[in-house]
Formats: C-alpha cells, sequence, structure tokens
C-alpha cells in the first residue's frame, strides 16, 4: 500500500464446522497457530455473522426446553345405560356394575345387613306347598340367581326322600353366592330350614311371639308371620335418600323381599363424581403385655398366670421418640406420628410358603417351644391314620397358634394386609376395663397393595426341620426346606396375572359351604362334611380341592379354580392353595372355631381350633397393666375315660381314638393371628419385601429384655347395635326345665320343650374389644358391675361355653367344657347359657337351638364406623356437653349433680343447655368423666336428667338390667366422683358426630379427595404446529412405564423418581393386567375408594341439591405427642380436651393442621387435598316424589361368580362374561339345632356312631372373615379418567386445543343380533339419547378435570411426601418460578395467563371444587371438555326415527365428537428477536444485560433476513471496540446467546462468525514511483467519488476513515441506492444546491 494509507484490515472467519473445539452449537473455539497481534488502539467488529437454526421462520420456535405441572382430577359418571332388547344381554352396564352402596357397622365390624343367604331349603313341608322353598329369597327353582341375571335356569333340587328313622335327606350346598348382587338391603332371616318338626326354631316366628313350634294343619298360618323386633334389620346407607331395603308384605308370596336394590341398579348419579378415598380412624392402645395360653395343658382355661407350662407372657417394649432405622432394634417401637406406616403382620406362624414344584406348605410353630402337649400329635411326621395308626410324637411339641413366640411379629412372612399412611395422629385416654389406658387415634388412609410395591413379588426363606407342614398331605419336612412366597396381593405372575380371574390370591377363594358329610353318606354324594379345610379363614388348603378321601382327584372341588382357568393342571401355587387368598383391609385378631361334623377321617377334612383374644386387667379393682389374653386349643375329639375328668389329667387318647379315625388337628390347618406394626418407610420397606426375620439373635428387633411393639385394634358397643339380627335381638329364645313330648319317637320327643319357649333379646353391647369380637356367651357375662370390689374381668365376659357339639357318654361327663376347649363358641337357650338338666344322653339337648357366640371378623372394617361407640349411624345429631361437678357421686352410687349454668358445647365452644330425658330419648344420653378410674366402660347410659331449677341438673345413670338370669348394674361409677370435676354428656353418641353436614374430625371415618399432578415437557427446536401437538399428545399418551423412563431419575435398585404424585394408589391391580395405566388413567383399590361429589352448605344452591357433608380439611388437626425427656414419659389427653383446653390450641408447629408444612414439621399429604365428612341425606320412607339424591358410591372389585364362565358353547366361545360378581368371605352360623336321633331298632349305638345331625346351621350370616376382605374382590373393577386425552392443532381456528378429556361412551352391537337401537357403526365415540331407566343424555363414561393448566412448583408443602412404594422427583424451584416456566410454554400454545387463571379448581385454593350437573347446574371452574352434543343429533339416527322429524320415543345412539377448549391467541412463532454474538476478544465496553457473566457481546444478528435456515446480519449490528493494550491471542473463542442472554437450544451445528480487525495510523513507506502515482491517484479518486447509498455504505460518522464499501456489480440483486450523483455545473456555485 502507498505511503499516507491510515490504517490496515485482518479478517478471521471463524465457523463452528473448522473450530478446534466444539462446545456444542453456541459454543466454539476455533485457534489460530501463529496468533493473532494485537496492539494498543486497534478497532474489532463483526464483519458478519450467520446463525443456523433448526427451522425456517414459519416454524414455532422453542427456545430451550419447556416444561409445566398439569394438575387434575378424574371424575367418574353413574349411570345406567341399557339397550331396549329385554334379555339379559342387552344391558351395557348399570350403577351395580361399577359401584355399590356405601355402608356403615358397629364396633364389632360385622357386615352390615345388605345380602340374602342363599340357603336352599326343603322341596315339601309335610305334604303342604310341594314348591315352598326359601320363601324370602324366592327360590321356586332352587339356589336364587344373583342379580341381574334373573333369567338364569337354575333347575330345582330335588331332596332324597328321608330315610324312616327320620334323616332329613342331602341339603346341597350353602352356594357363596348370597345373592351377590342383592336384590334387597334388608335381612329378613330364614324362615324354614329342613324338616319343620325337627327344627321348630326358623327364625321368623309366630305373630304372638311365644309358640314357634308346628302343630299340625294345612296352612302356614301365624308360622310365617315376621316377627315385628326383626322387622326390616336395614342397613345404615350413605350418600343417597334412595330407599333400598323395603319390604313386599304381599301376603301371596309369604313375605318375600321386594327387589328393592333395583332402585340403585338402575339408577343414575346427578352428578359427575370425583373418586374418593377411605381415611379410617383407628383407636389403637398402648397395650404392655401380650399372655399365650397353653390350654392344652389345662383344657378348661383356667390357668395359673405365670406358669410357663401354662402360659407365656411377653412385654411389649416401651415407646421411642423417634423410631430407629430399619433393622436396629427398636424400629418397631417409635410412637406413631405423621408419615409413618401400618400394617399387619404375622404374630403366629405364617402360611403360603411354596416349593420350587408350587406345593403349597405352612409354618406350623413359631419360635422357641415352651411346654409339654400329651393330647397333641401335632409335629411328628406325618402317617395316614386312614391307613394307619399314628405314634406318639416329642412330647416338647406345641401345637400351632400357641407357640412360644405368639405374640411376637413374624416378619420374614411380609405385610398381610394393604399398607396405610398415617396422615394425623392425637395421644388420647379412655376408660377401657376399670382404668384409664393410654391410646392413640391416627387417621390412615393412602392405601396400597404391598404386591404392588416394586421388588415384593416374592420371598423366601429357608426352614428348619420340622418347622414346616405339607397343606395336602400334612408331612411334616425332614429335611431344611427353602421355600417362596408371594407376597400378600400378589396375583400368579408378576405382572399381575392369574391363573383364573375369578379365584386367586386378590380377589379371595371359593368358600362355598358343604353340608354334609362323605364319610357318613357315602363320597358318591360327591359331598364333603362341614367346612373344607382352611375355607373358614381364606387359606384354603391343597387337600380340600384337589383331592378326596382317598386322595385322588375330586372334579367337584378343583372346578373351582380350573374352570375359567388356563388349564387343568394348574398347581397349588397357580390356584393359590394354602395361601390367605384376597387382599385384606388392615385387619387384627385371630379366628374364631367354626362347627365341627362328628364324622369326618384324620386327614380329610381339617377345621380351625377355637381361639379368643381379649384385652383384660390382672386387677380390676386397682391400676394394672392392659394386657391381651390369646386363648387357643387344638380343634380335636378328646376321649375321656367314663371315670371323669379332672384338671391337670392328662387327656390320654385310647385306641378308641385312632381307630375311630375322627381326630383333628390344630397343626394341620395354618393359623390365621395377626396386629399392626407402626414403622418408618425404610423399616416398612423391609417388611413388605421379606428383609427382616426376627430370631433371637437380634431380639426380633426388639429393643433388650422385651419383645416388639405391636399394636391391636380398640373398639366399645356402647348400646344396642342398630343391626339387630346378627346380634340376637328378636332372634333368641328361652326354654324351661318342661319336659314333653314332641316327637315320633318318646327319646326324640324329650328333646323339645313345648309350649315354654319365649323370646329373649341377648345383651350384646357395653364391651370392649381388642383385635376382634370376643367368643363370649352373651347369657352369662356382664360387663360393669359397678361395686367396690369388682369381679375379675374374666367373669364378667365369661368365655366358656357348656353347650355340647356332639352328645357322646364320654363327652358327657365334662360338666363344663370351656370355649377353648372341644367345644366351639355355642351355647343353650337357656336363662343363662347353660345346660338345665342332667346330661345325660337323653337329656343333652335342652334348651336348642344352640345360640353362636363367636364373631368371625375383625374389629376394623371396610365400611365406615364409630368405633368406640358402635354406633351405625356415626353420631348424625348427636352433640357433647362439658359441664362441672357440683356435687359427686361416691363408688358404688348412679347419681351426680352437675352445674345446668357453666354447660359449654365443646363443639361449638358457646353456653348450651341439656334437655330433660324423654320417652323418645331414653337411653339416648351418656355420661363420661374425665378424670382416672372413674368408669369401667369409656361412658355410661343416663336414665333420667332432671333440672332442679336452681342452676343443676341432676344425672342418674341407668338402672340395673337383667340379661336372662344375669343382674347387670351397668349403672355406678366405678369410683368417687367429687365436686369441680368435669363431666361429659352425650347425646345419641359419645363419639360426636362424624357425618353430614355437621361433621367433625376425629368423630369417625372420613373421605379425602385429592389432586393430580403431573410434569409434561417440550425439548427446545422448531415445531410445525401440527409436530408441536403430536410432541405433547405423546407425553399425554404416555403409560406409567413410560412416563417413568421419560421423566424419571433410576436410582441403584431401578427405582423411578418422577414429577409426579399418581402412583401406586392409582394403579391398583385389576383381576388381570388388562388396564393399561397412565397418567389420565387411573384404578383403584375397591371399596375403600369412592365416586363422591361433594355437595355443601356452600354448593348446593347453585346445584339444586341438598347439602350433604362438611369440608373439615381446614379442621383437620394432628398433634404430635409430648415427651419428657426427663422423666422419659409421654403425654396423654382426653379426647374432648382437644376441643376446648386452651393449652391445645393451634400453634402451626406441635398441634398443626394436616396441610401445614414447615421443615421440622411436614406434612404428608400437602396442600392440593380435600377432607369431607361421610354424606348424609336422610330417607324419607315412602316418598316417591322425593328429589333423587346420590353423592357416594362405593367402588366395586372384580371378583366373579364362577357361574359368571360361559363353558357352555365350542372351545372357541369359552369366555368369562365379566358381568356377574362375587361377593367374597363365607358364612357364619346364628342358628343351629344339633338334633340328635337314634334308632335303636335300626341298630344304632353309641358304638357305631349312630347320630344324626342336622345341618351345619339355621340361618347364616355373611362375614368377610377375621382377615378383612374386600367384599367383592380386592382387584380394581373401573378405570377413571381419559383414555385419549389429546391436544391439537385446529387450522381452520389457527389455534391449538384442548380436547378428549374423557372417556368415550361407544355402544357396539349387542350379542342379540335382533336388537334394534344401535344403527350406527360399532364402538365409535356416541352419545345415548333419552337413555333407558333415566331419561339422561349419555355421551362419556369418565373424564377428567384440568384443575390448573400450570400449576405450582411440585414439593412435599404443595403435594405432600410420596405413598410407599413410590419416588418423588421435586421441583427445586420457587412457586414462582415453576409458574413462570410453565406460562412460557402456555404462551407459546396460545394460552394466556388471563386464560389460565379463569379456570382454576386448586384445591388449596377453592372453597368447593369445581361440581358438574349439567351446562346450567354446576358450580365452580375448571376446565371440563366431554362429547359436543348439539340439536344436530336431531333426525339422525334411522332407527329410532327413520331420520324424519318425528320425535323418537325410546332410547337411541348418535355419533359426536369432542368439544374444544381453543386457546385464546395464535401460538407464538418466537420470542427472541435477535441473538447476541460474544467473544473473547479482550474487550470491556458490553458484557449483555444483568444476567449473569458472560463473554463479551461483539455484535447482534438481528435476524431480520434469512435463507437456507440461516439469520444473517452483514456488519449492520455490529458493535466496534478498541484494543486498550498490546497483547497476542491463540484463539478466538464465539458463543450465540439469545435476547435474554441465555443459551438457545434451537440451533444447528453450521453456525459462522467472521471478526474483522482494523488498526490504525497505519504507515507505510512508499518508494517506489509507480506507487506513489498509485497514490495520488486513489486520493484524487476519494476526493470526487459520490457519497454511496448502497445497503453496505459505512456509517457516515466513519466514511473518511474507514476502507471504502465494496459495491456489488449493478446487476445484483442487491439494492444500489439512488443511483449516480448528478454532477454541478461549474457556473453554479456550492451555495446553490
Amino acid at each position: 500500500m502507498s505511503q499516507g494509507t491510515t490504517y490496515t484490515q485482518n479478517v478471521y472467519e471463524c465457523a463452528r464446522d473448522t473450530a478446534t473445539i466444539q462446545v456444542d452449537n453456541t459454543h466454539w473455539i476455533n485457534s489460530f497457530s501463529e496468533g493473532i497481534k494485537l496492539k494498543k488502539g486497534d478497532q474489532v467488529r463483526l464483519l458478519g455473522s450467520f446463525v443456523q437454526e433448526g427451522a425456517n421462520s414459519n416454524e414455532i420456535e422453542i427456545r430451550e426446553n419447556q416444561e409445566v405441572n398439569i394438575s387434575y382430577s378424574p371424575y367418574l359418571l353413574g349411570n345406567t345405560i341399557d339397550t331396549i332388547d329385554k334379555k339379559e344381554n342387552g344391558n351395557l352396564v348399570d350403577l351395580s356394575t361399577i359401584g355399590d352402596i356405601p355402608y356403615s357397622t358397629d364396633a364389632y365390624g360385622i357386615e352390615p345387613p345388605m345380602r340374602n343367604t342363599d340357603q336352599q331349603g326343603i322341596e315339601n313341608l309335610n305334604g303342604l306347598y310341594p314348591n315352598l322353598h326359601f320363601l324370602n329369597n324366592n327360590m321356586a327353582n332352587g339356589v336364587g340367581p344373583p342379580y341381574p341375571n334373573n333369567s338364569a335356569n337354575v333347575p330345582e333340587q330335588t331332596a332324597t326322600p328321608a330315610p324312616a328313622r327320620g334323616w332329613l335327606g342331602p341339603h346341597t350346598a350353602f352356594n357363596n353366592v348370597a345373592t351377590t348382587t342383592p336384590t334387597a338391603t334388608g335381612e329378613n332371616g330364614g324362615d324354614i330350614y329342613g324338616n319343620y318338626i325337627y327344627n321348630p326354631w326358623f327364625i321368623n316366628g309366630a305373630s304372638q311371639g311365644e309358640n314357634p313350634i308346628y302343630t299340625g294343619g294345612n296352612t302356614l298360618g301365624t308360622m310365617l308371620d315376621e316377627r315385628p323386633n326383626m322387622r326390616k334389620d336395614s342397613a345404615t346407607t350413605w350418600g343417597m335418600n334412595i330407599e333400598t331395603d323395603s319390604f313386599n308384605t304381599d301376603p301371596s308370596i309369604h313375605n318375600r323381599l321386594a327387589t328393592d336394590y333395583t332402585r340403585f341398579t338402575d339408577n343414575d348419579v346427578p352428578t359427575e363424581m370425583y373418586i374418593g378415598h377411605m381415611v379410617k380412624k383407628f383407636i389403637i392402645p398402648v397395650i404392655d403385655t401380650f399372655v399365650t395360653y397353653n390350654t392344652d395343658a389345662d383344657p378348661t382355661g383356667v390357668t395359673a398366670e405365670g406358669d410357663p407350662t401354662q402360659a407365656t407372657e411377653h412385654t411389649l417394649e416401651d415407646l421411642l421418640p423417634t423410631a430407629p432405622a430399619s433393622g436396629q432394634a427398636g424400629c418397631l417401637a417409635g410412637v406413631p406420628k405423621v408419615g409413618m406406616f401400618i400394617t399387619t403382620i404375622d404374630i403366629a406362624q405364617s402360611s403360603g410358603w411354596y416349593d420350587s414344584d408350587g406345593i403349597g406348605y405352612f409354618e406350623n410353630k413359631w419360635g422357641t417351644e415352651v411346654g409339654g402337649n400329651n393330647a397333641n400329635f401335632a409335629g411328628a411326621e406325618e402317617i395316614d391314620l386312614l391307613t394307619e395308626p399314628r405314634p406318639r410324637p416329642d412330647p416338647t411339641w406345641r401345637f400351632a397358634g400357641a407357640s412360644g413366640n405368639t405374640g411376637i411379629p413374624n416378619l420374614k412372612s411380609g405385610a398381610q394386609s394393604v399398607i396405610g399412611e398415617i396422615i394425623a395422629v392425637r395421644a388420647i385416654k379412655k376408660h377401657i376395663l376399670g382404668a384409664t389406658q393410654n391410646c392413640y387415634e391416627i387417621y390412615v388412609s393412602n392405601f396400597i397393595n404391598p404386591a404392588t410395591i416394586k421388588g415384593s413379588n416374592s420371598i423366601s426363606h429357608t426352614f428348619d426341620v420340622s418347622e414346616v407342614t405339607n397343606g395336602t398331605n400334612f408331612a411334616v419336612n425332614t429335611t431344611q426346606k427353602t421355600l417362596y412366597k408371594m407376597t400378600h396381593g400378589s396375583a400368579t405372575l408378576e405382572n399381575g396375572y392369574n391363573y383364573n380371574p375369578a379365584f386367586n390370591t386378590i380377589n379371595g377363594a371359593d368358600n362355598t359351604i358343604n353340608c354334609l358329610n362323605a364319610e357318613r353318606f357315602g363320597v358318591g354324594l360327591n359331598m364333603k362334611g362341614g367346612y373344607s379345610a382352611g375355607q373358614n379363614s381364606g387359606v384354603p388348603l391343597g387337600l380340600s380341592y384337589i383331592a378326596n378321601s382317598n386322595y385322588s382327584p375330586d372334579p367337584a372341588l378343583s372346578s373351582k379354580y380350573t374352570t375359567g382357568g388356563d388349564s387343568v393342571q394348574a398347581n397349588q401355587r397357580e390356584m393359590g392353595l394354602c395361601n390367605p387368598q384376597g387382599l385384606s383391609f388392615l385387619w387384627n385378631g385371630t379366628h374364631t372355631g367354626y362347627r365341627k361334623n362328628k364324622f369326618t377321617a384324620s386327614n380329610y377334612n381339617r377345621f380351625r381350633a377355637n381361639s379368643l383374644m381379649e384385652p383384660y386387667r390382672t386387677n380390676a379393682n386397682a391400676p394394672s397393666p392392659l394386657k391381651i389374653k390369646h386363648l387357643i386349643q387344638d380343634n380335636i375329639y378328646k376321649f375321656i375315660t367314663p371315670g371323669g375328668w379332672a384338671p391337670g389329667t392328662p387327656l390320654v387318647p385310647s385306641e378308641t381314638f385312632l381307630n375311630e379315625k375322627i381326630r383333628k388337628q390344630q397343626g394341620s390347618v395354618p393359623v390365621c393371628l395377626g396386629a399392626y406394626v407402626i414403622c418408618n418407610r425404610d423399616t416398612m420397606m423391609d417388611i413388605v419385601k421379606g428383609n427382616l426375620n426376627g430370631t433371637p439373635a437380634n431380639n426380633y428387633y426388639a429393643q433388650p429384655g422385651v419383645t416388639p411393639r405391636i399394636w391391636l385394634d380398640w373398639g366399645f358397643q356402647a348400646r344396642q347395635s342398630d343391626y339387630t339380627t346378627r346380634h340376637y335381638v328378636g332372634n333368641s329364645f328361652d326354654t324351661t326345665n318342661a319336659i314333653t313330648t314332641n316327637g315320633t319317637d318318646a327319646t326324640s320327643g324329650q328333646r323339645f320343650p313345648n309350649g315354654n319357649t319365649t323370646y329373649h333379646n341377648e345383651r350384646r353391647y357395653g364391651y370392649s374389644w381388642m383385635g376382634r369380637p370376643n367368643n363370649l356367651n352373651f347369657r352369662k357375662s356382664q360387663v360393669n358391675n359397678g361395686v367396690v370390689n369388682p369381679i375379675a374381668p374374666s367373669q364378667l365376659q365369661d368365655t366358656t361355653f357348656d353347650a355340647p357339639a356332639y352328645t357322646t357318654t364320654w363327652e358327657a361327663n365334662v360338666a363344663s367344657k370351656p370355649m377353648v376347649g372341644d367345644d366351639t363358641p355355642i351355647y343353650l337357650s337357656t336363662l343363662n347359657g347353660q345346660p338345665i338338666l342332667p346330661n345325660n344322653n337323653t337329656q343333652t339337648m335342652r334348651g336348642l337351638p344352640l345360640i353362636w357366640g363367636g364373631y368371625n371378623t375383625c374389629v376394623n372394617s371396610v365400611y365406615f364406623q364409630q368405633k368406640d361407640t358402635g354406633d351405625t349411624k356415626l353420631g348424625l345429631d348427636s352433640w357433647r356437653i362439658k359441664s362441672p361437678v357440683i356435687s359427686g357421686g361416691l363408688t358404688n352410687t348412679n347419681t351426680i349433680t352437675i352445674s345446668s349454668v357453666d354447660t359449654i358445647n365443646i363443639d361449638t365452644g358457646l353456653p348450651d343447655n341439656i334437655p330433660v330425658v324423654t320417652a323418645d330419648t331414653t337411653g339416648q344420653y351418656q355420661i363420661k368423666v374425665l378424670e382416672d378410674m372413674r368408669q369401667y366402660n369409656p361412658v355410661e347410659i343416663i336414665s333420667d336428667i332432671v333440672n332442679n331449677g336452681n342452676g343443676t341438673f341432676t344425672i342418674t345413670l341407668a338402672s340395673t338390667t337383667q340379661t336372662g338370669g344375669l343382674v347387670h348394674n351397668d349403672a355406678k361409677f366405678y369410683r368417687s366422683v367429687t365436686a369441680g370435676m368435669d363431666v361429659i354428656i352425650y347425646y345419641k353418641s359419645a363419639g360426636g358426630c362424624g357425618a353430614g353436614v355437621n361433621g367433625t374430625p376425629w368423630a369417625s371415618d372420613m373421605i379425602m379427595i385429592k389432586e393430580s399432578v403431573a410434569k409434561f415437557k417440550v425439548p427446545a427446536g422448531y415445531y410445525t404446529e401440527e409436530q408441536l401437538a403430536e410432541e405433547l399428545n405423546n407425553a399425554l399418551h404416555y403409560d406409567t412405564k413410560k412416563y417413568k423412563k421419560q421423566y424419571g431419575i433410576k436410582d441403584a435398585d431401578n427405582n423411578y423418581s418422577i414429577p409426579s404424585n399418581v402412583g401406586l394408589i392409582e394403579t391398583a391391580r385389576s383381576s388381570q393386567p388388562s388396564v393399561k395405566n397412565g397418567m389420565f388413567v387411573q384404578t383403584y383399590i375397591p371399596d375403600i375408594s369412592y365416586g363422591f361429589t361433594p355437595i355443601t352448605a356452600t354448593n348446593a344452591a347453585a346445584l339444586e341439591q341438598e347439602a350433604q357433608t362438611k369440608d373439615l380439611t381446614n379442621e383437620l388437626m394432628t398433634y404430635d405427642t409430648e415427651y419428657n425427656v426427663g422423666t422419659g414419659e409421654f403425654t396423654y389427653y382426653w379426647p374432648e380436651e382437644y376441643l376446648y383446653n386452651p393449652a391445645l390450641a393451634y400453634n402451626g408447629t406441635t398441634r398443626r393442621r394436616v396441610t401445614d408444612h414447615s421443615t421440622d414439621y411436614p406434612t404428608a399429604i400437602g396442600k392440593h387435598i380435600k377432607f369431607y365428612s361421610v354424606p348424609y341425606t336422610p330417607v324419607i320412607q315412602g316418598a316417591v316424589d322425593q328429589q333423587k339424591e346420590l353423592c357416594l358410591i362405593r367402588l366395586k372389585g372384580g371378583a366373579l361368580l364362577e357361574s359368571d364362565f360361559d363353558g357352555t358353547g365350542t372351545e372357541a366361545t369359552f369366555r368369562w362374561r365379566n358381568k356377574d360378581t362375587r361377593m367374597v368371605g363365607n358364612m357364619e352360623m346364628l342358628r343351629a339345632t344339633d338334633i340328635t336321633y337314634f334308632d335303636t331298632s335300626a341298630g344304632d349305638t353309641q358304638d357305631n356312631n349312630p347320630t344324626f345331625q342336622s345341618t351345619r346351621g339355621q340361618y347364616m350370616y355373611r362375614t368377610r372373615l377375621t382377615r378383612n376382605l374386600f367384599p367383592n374382590g380386592g382387584s380394581a373393577r373401573v378405570l377413571c379418567g381419559a383414555t385419549d386425552a389429546t391436544i391439537s392443532w385446529e387450522e381452520g381456528a389457527n389455534r391449538f386445543s384442548l380436547n378428549k378429556l374423557y372417556t368415550a361412551l361407544r355402544p357396539h352391537e349387542s350379542e342379540n343380533t335382533t336388537n334394534t337401537d344401535f344403527g350406527i357403526d360399532d364402538a365409535v365415540p356416541s352419545a345415548i339419547i333419552c337413555a333407558k331407566h333415566t331419561g339422561k343424555t349419555i355421551g362419556s363414561l369418565t373424564g377428567i378435570y384440568i384443575n390448573d393448566l400450570n400449576a405450582n412448583a411440585f414439593t412435599q408443602a404443595n403435594w405432600g411426601l410420596a405413598p410407599i412404594g413410590d419416588h418423588y422427583l421435586y421441583d427445586n424451584e420457587t412457586n414462582e418460578q415453576v409458574e413462570t416456566a410453565g406460562q412460557a410454554l402456555m404462551s407459546i400454545l396460545g394460552y394466556s395467563k388471563e386464560q389460565i387463571d379463569a379456570f382454576n379448581n386448586s384445591f388449596n385454593i377453592v372453597t368447593d371444587p369445581f361440581v358438574y350437573k349439567n351446562d346450567i347446574l354446576q358450580d365452580g371452574k375448571a376446565i371440563r371438555i366431554g362429547p359436543k352434543i348439539t340439536p344436530s343429533i336431531n333426525c339422525s339416527n334411522p332407527v329410532a326415527s327413520k331420520c324424519l322429524n318425528v320425535a323418537p320415543v325410546q332410547q337411541f345412539f348418535v355419533m359426536v365428537d369432542t368439544d374444544d377448549f381453543f386457546a385464546n391467541d395464535v401460538p407464538l412463532k418466537g420470542s427472541s428477536p435477535y441473538y447476541f454474538i460474544g467473544s473473547n476478544f479482550p474487550s470491556k465496553q458490553f458484557y449483555g444485560n444483568l444476567n449473569g457473566a458472560k463473554l463479551p457481546i461483539v455484535g447482534i444478528c438481528s435476524r431480520n433476513f434469512s435463507a437456507f435456515n440461516y439469520v444473517f446480519d452483514l456488519g449492520g449490528s455490529a458493535i466496534s471496540f478498541l484494543i486498550d493494550e498490546d497483547t497476542t491471542i491463540t484463539h478466538i473463542e464465539t458463543k450465540i446467546f439469545d435476547s435474554n442472554l441465555k443459551t438457545p437450544t434451537n440451533l444447528s451445528a453450521s453456525s459462522s462468525v467472521i471478526y474483522l480487525i482494523t488498526r490504525y495510523n497505519y504507515a507505510k513507506p512508499i518508494t517506489a514511483p509507480q506507487e506513489q502515482e498509485e497514490m495520488v491517484q486513489q486520493y484524487m479518486a476519494d476526493q470526487q467519488a459520490p457519497i454511496l447509498n448502497q445497503f453496505y455504505s459505512e456509517p457516515t460518522a466513519n466514511i473518511r476513515t474507514a476502507p471504502p464499501a465494496i459495491i456489488p456489480p449493478t446487476n445484483s440483486p442487491y439494492f444500489t441506492g439512488f443511483g449516480q450523483m448528478v454532477p454541478i455545473p461549474e457556473e453554479d456555485s456550492d451555495e446553490d444546491y
């Protein structure tokens, strides 16, 4: 360059493609080996920037990964959808298909009287009424079919003609049907069973109620009149006012029950329903000791406590303020806290073990054996007693259920029930058995099936010699044996597949009762005596189902499992035999023995022993620890020599014993004995997976010197239960000593008194239970004596039973046989249940019929309860008043005086008054003294309240009552009551009101609804509208596994933490793995999950319905147990103190709402949740015009009847109809006759066992057994949510739209080809217009509400802890940050913040959640998208109206599309108008905004121009800066930022930036003449050049210093300015221009 040039320039291209280091698509480094020397004053700027983007300018730009939390709630519709086809297969779905009526029960935990028994009567009643069967069950054609299969052709059962000696003939099996879909909810009782002359004590007696004896004649007459005190013993229903328990009193059909259940089944729920969840209240005393009695050593049960040969006593460990880690001493001893978990575990032997061949085993002992049993034979190597005698075993063997470790958790078998999470706690005091007892009340919810926890499907254990018994041949293992166990609630396969969908370990066993004895009456009858072994505990043995007495296949029993199964070769594991069958709700306690049949063979049918588990105190007159007494007896027939028996005398069997082969062994059936454990998450996980195995070496994980802490449920029946039939109200007789002959021979006649039988109401209330109701002689027991020196509790609750179960000389010599002896808990119909005549062969049966004193159930139930009162009405309309005592009563008195001035309603805190007792309120008032040891029971009944007029009331306790021949002094204070003490007066229920609009927390169970939340993501990139919709749709349709894979983080154990609270609770197992769960498709454990509409006082008017429930969310508080570190003691309070004691008021920390959260006091359930009282609307009996109120249904399980399997066609048509559901459990007898008959003329003698007995029971009652099985099986039957939730791009609207937030109704062609009410294509989304039965328009089955399209942060504070087995991936950002990020994505889709906020149904914000009844009647705001049903449906169905404008007269289907929720705005294509170009050139001039330290910004790519996916800028937006000191750089680092100085995620890999370096004051020496000439020419040209105006011109400020721009050719497509400059004429001066 010539002399005079002032600058020089160098250009450096920095392309990512040629970079030395490529960090990512936005960041790279180009190296220059010779270096770039920069001098002070050099100018650096961009010559051009070329940014390659991932798409063209028409696509939507997602600059960075976007995510949003969406909260939603599944809802369910309760509709009846039928076709016009009158045939059985025309029905598509009715209300009873998906749900059932919600009931409550009492403190006994019995089944509500909601099912009729299906017991078949005789065909002929002495020649009268030839077709008469069980009248109240309409069994004219034999066994009553389950509704709605009313057209089922059940053949009439033909009775075998009665032999001359009076045998009644074979009564076929009691089917386990019980009209499983009931025809009525009332329990009417059985009318006639068996031959009337010999079974005269039917439940519905004569009209006079005095003489039920049949005296002849040709009419039924008064014999069939209902007894008034049994009429309409109905189950209490909740959430509806539909009458379903009416009786049809038409005499022409003999008082048969009307099918009123159809009022429910054919009905509909007027509103859409949320999914509700049971919140169960437990009352668990802090028991001190568990005592197991070895009652074989003394069959009277009168044992000396502390004698190690007769009783084993375990002291339970003290509570700890905080539970240690899993496997550490005391890990089960932590005080109950929020966030801990509870389940049932075995505390005796376990069952359900299998070898590798699928053969079932059960444990026959647990722990170190203590003492001997001379009369016991369980334990030696098994020998078939059908073929040979058996030697005596080792005397150290102890029978199962009473081993040394009974009462200690047997953790190796895992959980034995669902697992629940504690969500609220309070430490309380209760009066229990004469002393104040420390207890805990806990609320438990979030129940899950333990088998659904990952890694829990199988447990293994190696057993030592003689520790397990084969469930088929009863052989004891002679070598070590490694066995495997399916976790409770498992299916046949780990993926949830079951060999048989009806009978399995989640839905329960077949528990058909078989009445006759095969050995006695012949195997050819294909019947087995009594119960098949293990049935009445839900643990069927292999022998019972796969072999008869000769161990050969028995199709009649094995078909229960092979019918409808995969093959006929299923092994015992596949059938679930020897395993507790059926998913259990939380249970504890033990079994009750069942009736035995005398004539059975040793290894043919084995029966469970009787057992009892009761709370007691060793000293009832002074404070003493609360203990649990467990009594169990080997259930065998013992032979006693005619010389009699004395305590301590061994019960030695004789050769006759063995030869007769009628022995039964307790060790031959699995034990059913359970208790609760409460522990932390890690401990519970180890229990579920079988990782904990308690042994003496680790002291069973207890603290030193004691045994692990277990818990048992407590219940108290304060007054007579409303369910009278089960408790013998109007169902019990008294007999006298009169002897009259009333039979065909003199011997039989002496057994039946005539003319002196009276009805008797047994007192079955006032008792405390632990675990399950006790076996009691209720005629002989009393519960509160109210005297200074009270009788021992064992005498108060009489557990001895004197009525023999059969009649033989050797048994008759035992004057008084205890409950724990051979006899089951039955007693005679005498005043005290004992024989009234000497026990001899002809007079034993005085006092028939026998009365059942046992309960095969547990205190806890799947139905709603108020356990501390037994009130089936849950305290409706009850109130509680506190008042101080003015003048007290001394011990053994029954009156006190209290203030009428200082009475305060403790629920409202306001002054209140006490009404006087009237005839209508007698027995409705109760009293409790808030002072230790004042009462024997929790409350006492008041007989009178007198207003003295001087500011005081006189309270008189109930008078003494008499039960049979026993006086109950139940109306006196246990200790003195002095002035100043506080008393609580209760009306109706001492537990407070737990239901309806006046419900209060801690009064009873509650219902919880909760929101679901899930995070959805969109990766950065460019999308067309259709692509973006598809990307979102893929995420919305992820199943749960795909969601975990895409969004979760996996740990070392392959557990995924996910950003959603949809987990095991929402993915409950169905009968088969046939449901594909997703975020929007959920399934739930039945019976403790509900369809529920919260209709409260604040939304009822908008819905035009009655308020039925109350929101208790802000009232429900939890209380940390106060602990004194110095004394090591915990503080407990009376429940009422939590209402009125200021010291227990809310403080936000130790006394807080369940939704409160802090680091030290975390919440378990978060804020997106609602708690409600049990909904109630009174039924107006007979009011046919009453407005229907139905807001609650109980979701139904998936157990099916065997008859539901259609195997009548060809192999191709074998299928389950999935229609007829089965109620699991068993029947429990209420009445027994035990008629014995000897016919000496036929050669009958005692030696040849001549006694003919009647059937097991005259009347049966449903029970779900101690194991608390789910009523219709534990599998989910109903799915809920939206199967095809979609976001779509609607081209015509130019908007995104949410749609299909529901599961479409898809009618299909009926099997009946003549059906004519379709007229549309099969299985397309449709609506039914004018639905049959209801007249509704129905277009969906279920769906979801979007509560918040941009929900807050997924944190513990907002959404709670993960239930056990789930793992949460919480957000780390604040609510504001998460919502800002979420709104960014929603704005791209066109959903503005204002639009989203207008539809916010978040439970933490709204008073009432959104409720939809129809388009007019609704309340709240949520995004609800249903089918689009418009007037265009008219004239569209060719069948209903032939497409004419003639109104159809019957229902019809039309095809419909989805409605839409459009975005208000068009989508945002992009939000970053330019890119910043950053570089490492040493500049300090511009570093961007305040978002953080960045590379210096050297230019801006304005994105104004684009081509070939490049946006570019050729220097027009460059920033020039000067180098301020000399330096040399060896590389140029380039980084591209978006307009927010964040890293863009939408760039491709080939961007490039060109840098220009200009050095000024550059003077190159010019010596050559040619260069000098060129310089002059250039100078002159520059002076004469026009001012350029092309696009590439330099800024005006640089015209004189910058190099000239390169002008493109004139034919270039670029803008060329304003053309040539016109020269100024020389004659013109500059001023002219």
